[in-house]
C-alpha cells in the first residue's frame, strides 16, 4: 500500500499542484489509514494490507474509529475525502476494479459562516498601526497587502517582488491557477515604505516580495502568527483566524455593492458557491440590524 500513497502523493504534488500543507496532510491521513488496515483481524503488523480487501465495511469501521475520538464532522468528513480521492487514484491506475469508497456517505459538514471583521473595527486597527521598527514596517505592508487582496497566506508567501505590477498582484493559487488581483492604494503606499526595508535584509539571489529578518522568504507559519499577533494584540473584536482578513475583504466589498462574480474571480474559488457563504453573512447582519432597530421587529 505504501508505494500506492507515494504514487497517489507524487500525482497531486506534479499533476494537480496541491500545496505542500495539503500534501502534507493527504500523507498524514493515509497514513493513519495504513495503520488502522494493518491492526484489523486480517491483517498482521508485518503484512502489507491489501487494497482488494478493503470494502465499504472497513471504511465504515475506520469512520466509526473516528467518532470514538470525537472527531467533528469536518474532519471525518475530510479523512473520508482523501480516501475517496486514493481509491479514485488507483482505479484511474487500474490498480482497482472499483472504488470501495464511492458509497459511503460523508457526514454532514456544519455550515459555519466566514469569520470577518467589521469596516470600522479593521479602520481604526489600521489608524492605529505605526510601525516604530523595520519589523513593523514589513508587518503592515503584510497586513494591508492582505486586507487588500484578499489572497491566501499561502499564496502571499509564494509571491515575488516581481508579480507586483502596476497596482496588480500576480498569484498562484489552488491548482496551480494564475490570477491577478488589484492593490489598493493604503497597501501600496505600505509596501513601497517596506521596499527599503526589504533590500537592506535581502539575502543573496531571494526573489520574495516578504521576507524575514535574515532576508530569506517568509514561512505561511511566520504570517498566521503574525495575523494572530496584531489582530489580537490589538484588541480587535470577534474571532479571529488567519483568514480573518481575506474575509473581511470579501464581505466588505459585497456591503459596498461589488457582484460576486467579481469577489470569486478576487478570491481565486472554483466555484461560485463558495463565495456565495459571504452573501449570507451579509444577510445575518441584516437581519441583526433590523431587529435591533425596527419598532416592531419584536414583540
Amino acid at each position: 500500500m505504501r508505494s500506492h500513497v507515494e504514487s497517489f502523493i507524487r500525482h497531486l504534488q506534479v499533476e494537480k499542484g496541491v500545496s505542500a500543507h495539503t500534501l502534507r496532510s493527504y500523507l498524514s491521513d493515509l497514513r493513519q489509514f495504513e495503520d488502522f488496515l494493518r491492526s484489523l483481524s486480517f491483517e498482521s503488523a508485518e503484512k502489507e494490507p491489501d487494497l482488494r480487501d478493503i470494502d465499504g465495511v472497513t471504511l465504515r469501521s475506520f469512520l466509526g474509529t473516528l467518532y470514538q475520538r470525537r472527531l467533528q464532522n469536518n474532519t471525518v468528513a475530510r479523512k473520508l475525502s482523501t480516501r475517496k480521492s486514493f481509491f479514485h487514484f488507483l482505479c484511474r491506475e487500474k490498480i482497482l476494479d472499483h472504488n470501495p469508497a464511492r458509497h459511503v456517505l460523508s457526514p454532514r459538514r456544519p455550515q459555519s459562516l466566514p469569520n470577518f471583521v467589521p469596516e470600522a473595527e479593521l479602520e481604526r486597527f489600521f489608524d492605529e498601526l505605526r510601525p516604530v521598527s523595520e519589523a513593523q514596517v514589513r508587518d503592515r505592508a503584510i497586513l494591508e497587502t492582505l486586507y487588500a487582496t484578499g489572497v491566501r497566506i499561502g499564496e502571499l508567501v509564494s509571491a515575488n517582488l516581481g508579480d507586483l505590477q502596476d497596482g496588480w498582484l500576480r498569484v498562484l493559487g489552488k491548482g496551480r491557477k494564475e490570477r491577478l488581483v488589484p492593490v489598493g492604494e493604503a497597501a501600496l503606499e505600505a509596501i513601497a515604505a517596506y521596499l527599503p526595508v526589504r533590500q537592506s535584509w535581502l539575502a543573496s539571489g531571494e526573489e520574495a516580495l516578504f521576507v524575514n529578518r535574515r532576508g530569506r522568504r517568509l514561512t505561511s507559519r511566520g504570517i498566521r502568527n503574525l495575523v494572530y499577533h496584531y489582530l489580537e494584540g490589538r484588541g480587535v473584536k470577534g474571532k479571529v483566524g488567519p483568514h480573518s482578513l481575506r474575509h473581511s475583504m470579501a464581505t466588505h466589498l459585497l456591503d459596498r455593492g461589488a457582484d460576486l462574480r467579481s469577489i470569486q474571480e478576487m478570491l481565486g474559488h472554483a466555484s461560485l458557491a463558495t463565495t456565495q457563504r459571504y452573501t449570507h453573512v451579509t444577510q445575518e447582519r441584516l437581519k441583526e440590524v433590523y431587529e435591533k432597530a425596527h419598532p416592531r421587529a419584536r414583540s
